[in-house]
């Protein structure tokens, strides 16, 4: 009688042990999912920022960062063109929420066609209220430099 019920205990445990695999799985997913559109947006953002469109690259940036992102580019339109760009190192950590991201630029200023080089970090992070990464760091504090 006294292993019967030690024996119903029991049963229980497998439930738990497969609830708890289902719920890992979906997390990690979820994760999965965040590197890709990480990923993506890192793409998306520098692609924008070559192509000199700084519009479509502010869409990737958290709004407590648009007004010094807006003055970062105030500097480099016109003056400075990005011929290309070379994602070096993504640092993620399933646990973080602000990812620093390695990125290698080749440029020039207009006024002196020198290419130019800089590795600079920029950190992103994701938002949970709007659903996607976004850049809290851009990384071109050395490009505006001139």
């Amino acid at each position: 009688m006294c292993f019967m019920r030690n024996y119903r205990g029991l049963a229980v445990v497998p439930v738990i042990v497969i609830f708890g695999l289902v719920a890992g799985c979906a997390a990690l997913n979820k994760n999965k999912n965040n590197v890709k559109e990480l990923a993506s947006a890192i793409e998306a953002f520098n692609t924008a920022l070559r192509w000199g469109d700084f519009k479509q690259a502010a869409v990737f940036v958290a709004p407590a960062y648009q007004e010094k992102f807006w003055r970062q580019s105030d500097k480099l339109e016109g003056r400075m063109r990005l011929t290309e760009y070379d994602i070096r190192h993504i640092n993620w950590q399933s646990t973080a929420h602000s990812v620093p991201v390695i990125i290698r630029y080749r440029y020039y200023f207009t006024n002196d066609p020198n290419l130019k080089t800089e590795t600079v970090t920029q950190i992103w992070s994701y938002s949970e209220k709007m659903q996607n990464w976004l850049i809290t760091q851009s990384g071109l504090d050395p490009l505006t430099i001139h």
